[in-house]
């Protein structure tokens, strides 16, 4: 069975969505229920890992597919 993974990328995507979207860090990690927006620029910049359960109140809280911050299945010939 494969079990999705999180993209590389995932938090330079976060970013991202959160610009376009017109939210501070601040008002971001206050949605996701983070402790402090120190928090979610470590997760941004890649310093720290986004979770699936962030992954899951980002997507809503953005108003976007979970699916964005999962990397891609790569088909293998074996």
């Amino acid at each position: 069975m494969d079990f999705p993974k999180v993209s590389k990328n995932a938090g330079h995507i976060l970013r991202k969505l959160r610009i376009k979207k017109g939210m501070s860090q601040t008002q971001l990690a206050k949605e996701l229920g983070l402790n402090n927006s120190q928090h979610l620029w470590n997760m941004e910049h890649g310093t720290n890992s986004l979770t699936f359960d962030v992954i899951d109140k980002a997507s809503r809280v953005l108003k976007v597919s979970p699916n964005v911050f999962l990397a891609k299945k790569v088909k293998q010939n074996v």
